[in-house]
């Protein structure tokens, strides 16, 4: 029922044959190697990287978030970044991800992403995300890409994960801290989205 409310919003966008690419690579794999480059705080130096985060902004600036749209998405704890969204205070105003920002109008698809952090320096984290936050379009202006829009309009065969992608530095008001019911220790962050910088 979200995802079918969200969808009247949907606008099938043109895209050319480069973007068409690089958003399938994004949905695959591609997001992994340039949001770890901008969650480095250090500035973007591959072209290729450059190009990519240029390109992703720049169809982002296309497509509206309407105002009144809820999003969710899931998010691994314990980290810097996570910690301080469950500390954090109602009103405090913060930076949703350094890196672009997936998001989902289906709350059953935000309960499993993202994927468990690899490595030997992540053993003994949680599997599954310990944070969901719900995101609501607070203001108008706001600007997040319509994934599966674009994967109509490429003819991919399945429905997608009615994704949304922020753009990086996105900026969120938080409104409630709670226990995501159902759950012993899982957090239900819901704040607002006021700001999208494209």
């Amino acid at each position: 029922m979200e995802a079918l409310a969200a969808r009247q919003y949907r606008v099938v966008m043109r895209v050319t044959p480069a973007q068409e690419r690089l958003v399938a690579h994004w949905v695959d794999t591609g997001y992994r190697e340039l949001n770890s480059a901008l969650r480095s705080g250090e500035p973007l130096t591959d072209p290729v990287l450059v190009r990519d985060a240029a390109s992703l902004t720049g169809l982002i600036a296309r497509s509206e978030l309407p105002r009144g749209t809820v999003l969710y998405r899931g998010a691994l704890a314990p980290t810097k970044r996570g910690e301080s969204y469950t500390q954090a205070k109602v009103g405090a105003q913060l930076v949703l991800d350094a890196g672009f920002a997936s998001a989902s109008t289906s709350r059953a698809v935000a309960s499993n992403f993202p994927e468990p952090r690899q490595g030997p320096e992540h053993q003994g984290e949680p599997s599954r995300p310990e944070i969901q936050f719900e995101l609501t379009a607070a203001v108008d202006g706001l600007h997040a890409l319509d994934i599966d829009a674009i994967r109509q309009h490429v003819g991919f065969d399945d429905e997608g994960e009615d994704e949304w992608l922020l753009p990086p530095n996105t900026v969120i008001v938080v409104q409630s801290v709670t226990r995501l019911p159902g759950t012993y220790s899982r957090k239900l962050v819901k704040a607002e989205i006021v700001e999208t910088p494209v």
